[in-house]
């Protein structure tokens, strides 16, 4: 869940090895980026098949 996120940066895996997330946790609230920012808008929202997490724009890679 959101809360299992360290404060600091993070660097996550993705479906695709060449491709990364960072994944930033400061006071302002958590940011995820790859080749642009996107800013967590909304966390741990319960889906049918698992949790999603709301940002405020498209993640290119």
């Amino acid at each position: 869940m959101a809360d299992d996120i360290a404060d600091g940066t993070t660097q996550v895996e993705t479906l695709n090895p060449d491709a990364r997330l960072t994944v930033t946790k400061d006071a302002s609230g958590v940011k995820v980026s790859s080749s642009n920012t996107a800013n967590v808008v909304m966390a741990d929202v319960a889906a049918d098949n698992g949790v999603i997490h709301v940002i405020d724009a498209v993640l290119l890679p």
